[in-house]
């Protein structure tokens, strides 16, 4: 929709915009099963389609993966991991077949950045909750298109009035709807990008922690519990936001942020997390991103004699995007 069409709509917020196409596009997957395929699985395909032969065990997974996504079977998501690892790589004509190759089998879509996933998924269970909720299914509401596969950033510094920003907020978003994964990769340049360097100060971070606490590990439940609590809390400020948000839509005032109300509302809704994860499977299906970083942040501390490198946080994050929202993840062989 243009700037001029959007202006005659200010009634429209920009969130509500956007949740109106992530809806109408997870609407357009329904029925169609994802695969998610592993930076490692990609570059395999990217392989088998330069040496066009059919026959070899990686032709044949092409071949069969194109006839499903053109049947209208299957797509391939992408996620913020594949994306970075992707922009990692060295040869510039390389990477731009890979981003092809995407393009055709994902469809243009990703997984929504783990970030915005936990949130969605919190939000979706809680508002879920109330009664007389009417809420879109979770699979509805999880993917994007690929210019957002890092999370959505809207233009702000500009020097307007608040109604014209706001459509040139939606126009803007429209046109970046639009884009491909190859249109992307020519805006970065043939440079590659480094790894990013705090996932190598979160590694080192995760093995002094281990170290420290390694003796205090009797076994991989201890473990889990411990990681549990910690993404219980990781994730309590969004739900006390989300409850105030809840409570404004029925009539009530929000807590104001770090607010005697809101720090209880925190509280609460960080026990429930913690100890709904132990106990019910059902919570772990509404909240998946947070149970199996929790579970594979576990599996490591109890393996003690193993040591997380910077490239693995990307491995646990496409363990999480793929295990929680996919219908089948092809990755390469691990420890």
């Amino acid at each position: 929709m243009t700037f001029e069409k959007h202006s005659q709509h200010p009634d429209i917020s920009i969130d509500r915009h956007v949740k109106a196409r992530v809806v109408e596009l997870g609407q357009t997957l329904a029925g169609k099963n994802s695969i998610y395929l592993d930076v490692r699985y990609w570059l395999f395909l990217r392989q088998a389609q330069l040496a066009n032969d059919d026959s070899s065990p990686k032709g044949k997974l092409l071949l069969s993966l194109r006839e499903a996504v053109k049947g209208g079977k299957v797509f391939c998501p992408i996620s913020e991991s594949v994306f970075l690892e992707l922009l990692k790589q060295s040869d510039p004509e390389s990477r731009l077949r890979t981003a092809k190759l995407i393009d055709e089998l994902s469809l243009g879509v990703s997984l929504l950045s783990q970030r915005e996933r936990v949130a969605t998924e919190l939000a979706h269970f809680l508002f879920l909750g109330q009664k007389g909720a009417d809420v879109y299914p979770l699979r509805h509401l999880v993917w994007t298109k690929l210019p957002y596969v890092l999370g959505f950033l809207h233009p702000t510094e500009i020097a307007i009035d608040a109604a014209n920003l706001l459509a040139i907020q939606k126009a803007f978003f429209d046109k970046m709807w639009t884009i491909n994964l190859v249109e992307m990769m020519e805006m970065f340049g043939p440079g590659p990008l480094p790894l990013d360097p705090k996932l190598d100060a979160i590694a080192a971070k995760l093995n002094a922690g281990n170290v420290e606490h390694a003796v205090k590990i009797k076994s991989f439940q201890q473990a889990l519990t411990d990681e549990l609590s910690g993404v219980a809390d990781f994730c309590a400020d969004t739900a006390a936001d989300i409850m105030g948000e809840i409570a404004v839509r029925q009539g009530y005032s929000a807590p104001s942020p770090n607010s005697d109300e809101w720090k209880r509302t925190r509280q609460m809704y960080a026990n429930l997390v913690f100890h709904g994860l132990q106990a019910k499977p059902s919570l772990r299906q509404k909240l998946p991103t947070l149970y199996i970083e929790a579970c594979l942040h576990a599996a490591t501390r109890w393996d003690k004699t193993r040591r997380v490198a910077g490239n693995d946080i990307y491995d646990f994050n496409h363990a999480s995007a793929a295990v929680a929202h996919c219908q089948a993840f092809f990755l390469r062989k691990v420890h």
